[in-house]
């Protein structure tokens, strides 16, 4: 999954190329210098909005795509390339974790589908990033609800790290400090997940059956 500036870095090299233009060219239209395009071109560094408006006029290609912008998401808002979609619901992030295309195909917020961009997030290609919108109060006041957290499902939790929980018995999904105890003699492992809202309880999971661990929250956001 690519980075935004590595996408518009390729997209202004793989145009400007398919008009024969050369770096030069290309720098004396826009009035700026070549190694300006070099950066862009390479990804070091990022043109300004209106740097943007006036390459795609140089390139014959509009701003929004050279932007990185897929094209008008349903809210009105552009999508990236490199975004995720953003889940409320167990059965939508497993369908989206499992890449079940029938179950995705039915998903009830595919018309609605909201994403969220990664620019700055480091991510091997095989990682299953997701954003997940907070359901209560009980990380409050460190995560708020209505706010998105970025999940990794592909990373391990450890102690202290925020994990997206479900819970079996009430089928809900569930924000919590992870925390190991012990492990029994059977070596299953027993572990706590811990709310930091005071008002909700400790959770002590000894039973793998009870609980699954969906991934580990590497980002938080709050939302405008």
């Amino acid at each position: 999954m690519k980075k935004l500036r590595e996408l518009v870095a390729e997209r202004i090299l793989s145009t400007r190329k398919q008009l024969g233009m050369t770096q030069k060219e290309l720098a004396e239209r826009l009035g700026t210098s070549q190694p300006i395009i070099v950066r862009w071109e390479s990804g070091r560094a990022m043109p300004k909005l209106d740097d943007v408006i006036r390459i795609a006029e140089v390139l014959k290609c509009t701003p929004s795509w050279l932007a990185g912008f897929v094209g008008d998401g349903p809210d009105g808002n552009l999508i990236y390339e490199s975004a995720v979609p953003v889940f409320d619901n167990y059965e939508d992030i497993l369908a989206y974790i499992n890449e079940d295309a029938e179950k995705l195909s039915k998903m009830h917020v595919i018309q609605n589908y909201r994403h969220v961009f990664l620019d700055g997030i480091d991510e091997a290609d095989d990682d299953k990033l997701f954003g997940f919108i907070i359901q209560d109060d009980s990380m409050s006041p460190e995560y708020l609800a209505g706010n998105i957290v970025i999940v990794n499902n592909s990373i391990e939790p450890t102690p202290g790290k925020l994990v997206l929980a479900y819970l079996e018995k009430s089928k809900s999904l569930i924000l919590r400090k992870y925390k190991v105890s012990t492990a029994s003699a059977s070596n299953v492992l027993t572990y706590e997940l811990n709310a930091v809202n005071p008002d909700w309880p400790k959770l002590t999971i000894d039973n793998p059956a009870e609980c699954k661990i969906i991934g580990v929250v590497i980002e938080y956001r709050q939302r405008a």
